[in-house]
C-alpha cells in the first residue's frame, strides 16, 4: 500500500491538487515531536497524527512504520512496506 504525506501548508479542498511526499525529509517546527533516530507509528490517539510511540490496544488499527526521527522537528519519511493490525 502506497503511502504519502502532504507538504504544503495551506488546506485543500475537495479535487484540488497538492504536493505529496513519498519518500524524503519533511519538517515542521510546530507540529513534530519526534525521537532523534526512533520509529514513527500513525497515531491511534490522534488522527493525522504522528508519534514515536508504537500505538496499541485499539482493535483494527494498522501499525506501520512511517519512518524516523532525524530530529524533534523532522521525519525522514519512508513507509515500511509491512504492518499489523491490533487484534
Amino acid at each position: 500500500m502506497l503511502l504519502g504525506i502532504n507538504v504544503e501548508t495551506a488546506q485543500k479542498g475537495d479535487g484540488d491538487t497538492m504536493k505529496v511526499l513519498l519518500w524524503g525529509n519533511v519538517r515542521s517546527d510546530a507540529d513534530y515531536n519526534f525521537t532523534v533516530g526512533a520509529p514513527a507509528f500513525i497515531s491511534a490517539a490522534t488522527a493525522g497524527d504522528m508519534t514515536s510511540t508504537a500505538p496499541t490496544g485499539t482493535t483494527g488499527f494498522v501499525v506501520r512504520v512511517v519512518g524516523y526521527g532525524n530530529t524533534a522537528d523532522e521525519l525522514f519519511f519512508c513507509p515500511e512496506n509491512d504492518w499489523i493490525t491490533l487484534a
